[in-house]
């Protein structure tokens, strides 16, 4: 198991943060929040690279190529694995597979034009490079089911959990298909996950990239390549063209930096994404973030809030474990607030630059 994310209490490493919480009676300021401290610490991220983003996605790609035997994509044709797509195809770089993940409940679906999308630009792709395998996994309800049936109750000591019902974290989607599980254990295989865009705070006229421990980490957890945050050059080129496109604003305000960040949908999410180095989507819905759902349990956008109704509905048992952990939880962090993270958020923070005075 890899050590570079999680929380330490007590000295002793977790990757579970109720278990970490746990340990320590629940006070809060007894763990800590580690996120791949000793690559992140000795590397200087106030000197911005001086090659291009694209110059530097080319050679990571190149890299990956030479070092494994089969290169997988997980795919959504979101901004950020659709770049690495773009990147492939622009570049003739061989790519083995595409993995897309098909959300598609049986008892609720509101994903049916995203697929096809998807789908549509996979085949686009294989057109390309005739080759290139392309995988479709499906996460139905039972997904769900299979969970909660396995871990009953207690499903929030499974590794780098929130209290989302669905349970399709990349982790779940792999522990719930053992040929691909096994397909993981290979050490000449690749899977590449396009984790998230670097996420800046400003305090003080300082710019800092910081890491929050309410992002889905299970994805270190079972080893996947993350392609924008494992290359910290990569890492540290977009948080700069970052700071660049938040200072050229001239309406900017923390409020704005916020949203933006928050990924609230419209053109300006998408000027984001482009001024990062992002290849855009042709899709509006996806090239201005309109698929990302909200992170609040309670909100009907919310990915889980129609197959939790169902559960609690028409599925009780299933229903009842869920509710008991998640009152478990909520019986020593306030849950209040809807969201589906362990309660607090923890961060990692590093220093970017000064922020110019205009």
């Amino acid at each position: 198991m890899s050590k570079k994310v999680g929380w330490t209490a007590d000295g002793i490493f977790y990757n579970n943060k109720v278990k970490a919480l746990e340990q320590v009676n629940w006070d809060a300021s007894k763990i800590q929040f580690s996120f791949k401290d000793q690559e992140l610490t000795t590397y200087d991220f106030s000197v911005q690279p001086k090659k291009d983003f694209d110059t530097l996605c080319l050679e990571a790609l190149l890299k990956l190529r030479q070092s494994y035997k089969h290169l997988c994509l997980w795919f959504t044709a979101g901004t950020d694995s659709g770049t690495i797509l773009h990147l492939f195809e622009k570049y003739n770089i061989p790519l083995d597979e595409i993995l897309f993940y098909d959300r598609k409940y049986n008892v609720y679906d509101m994903w049916d034009d995203e697929s096809a999308y998807v789908k549509n630009e996979m085949d686009r792709f294989k057109k390309v490079q005739p080759n290139c395998k392309l995988t479709v996994v499906h996460i139905d309800y039972d997904n769900a089911r299979k969970y909660y049936t396995k871990n009953k109750a207690y499903w929030f000591y499974e590794p780098h959990i929130n209290i989302r019902f669905s349970k399709n974290l990349r982790y779940n989607i792999v522990q719930n298909n053992p040929e691909l599980a096994r397909e993981f254990e290979k050490p000449t295989r690749c899977d590449i996950f396009a984790r998230e865009k670097p996420r800046l705070i400003l305090d003080q006229d300082k710019w800092y990239m910081t890491f929050f421990d309410n992002i889905e980490y299970d994805t270190y957890y079972i080893g996947f390549h993350h392609f924008f945050w494992d290359n910290l050059d990569i890492m540290c080129k977009q948080a700069h063209l970052a700071v660049d496109y938040f200072e050229s604003l001239p309406n900017f305000t923390q409020e704005l930096l916020h949203k933006v960040q928050s990924w609230t949908p419209g053109l300006q999410y998408s000027e984001y994404c482009k001024a990062i180095g992002l290849t855009l989507p042709k899709w509006k819905y996806l090239s201005e973030g309109w698929s990302k759902p909200s992170t609040n349990r309670n909100s009907k956008l919310y990915e889980s809030y129609n197959i939790t109704n169902h559960a609690k509905k028409d599925d009780r048992k299933i229903f009842d474990y869920y509710d008991q952990g998640v009152k478990y939880i909520g019986q020593n962090i306030d849950l209040s607030n809807g969201s589906e993270c362990i309660g607090f958020n923890m961060t990692k923070t590093y220093f970017l630059k000064n922020k110019q005075i205009k």
